[in-house]
Formats: C-alpha cells, sequence, structure tokens
C-alpha cells in the first residue's frame, strides 16, 4: 500500500476524532446552552439541523451526503450524549469509503 497506509489511520481515526470534538462535544454542546430555553424536541431538531448543515458544508462536492450523515452522527451522538458514539459510526462510515478507494482504485472521493 507504500505511502497510502497514512490515509487508513487518519480517516479512520484522527479525522473522525476531531471532526466529532468540534461538531458533537464542542458545537453541539454550545448550541444546547444557547437553545435550552426552547422544548428539548424542538431544540434537538435546531441543533441536529444547524451542525449537520455545517458538517456537510466541510465536505466540498459531499454537502448533501455529509450531511445526512450529520444528522446520524447528531441522533448517535444524542442517545448518550457521547462523542464515542459518534466517533465509532464515522469511522465505520470513513472506512467503508477508504474500501471503496481501495475496491475500485477512484480517490476522487477522498477529496
Amino acid at each position: 500500500m507504500g505511502s497510502g497506509a497514512f490515509y487508513i489511520p487518519w480517516y479512520v481515526l484522527f479525522v473522525p476524532i476531531a471532526e466529532e470534538f468540534f461538531f458533537r462535544a464542542c458545537l453541539f454542546r454550545r448550541l444546547r446552552t444557547w437553545f435550552s430555553g426552547r422544548a428539548e424536541f424542538r431544540a434537538n431538531v435546531l441543533i441536529i439541523f444547524s451542525t449537520s448543515l455545517l458538517f456537510g458544508s466541510f465536505h466540498g462536492a459531499y454537502v448533501v451526503p455529509a450531511t445526512a450523515v450529520g444528522v446520524l452522527l447528531g441522533l448517535s451522538y444524542l442517545r448518550r450524549h457521547s462523542i464515542a458514539d459518534a466517533v465509532v459510526s464515522h469511522s465505520v462510515c470513513n472506512l467503508l469509503i477508504l474500501s471503496t478507494v481501495c475496491l475500485t482504485g477512484d480517490q476522487s472521493i477522498l477529496h
């Protein structure tokens, strides 16, 4: 695999940890305090929607699928308020993307 072996820990470990720490642990919690006066369900919908849209916008041409994944990751975080669930889900998603790249040879999906 040569120098490409660097991508496995990067995309499967480091990126999910960093992104989930920012989007779920920091931003989600900050928005939760900001929306604290609203009904819990409405606040959760607004928070998941806004963090997912921002998450999607960080993923270039893949805004729509990344936003959808962001919703799932937000729900995963909301389930137990632990980024561990979101990190594991994000890691599995990135591993599937890397597997697709390995099987097809099309690296454009990584950009």
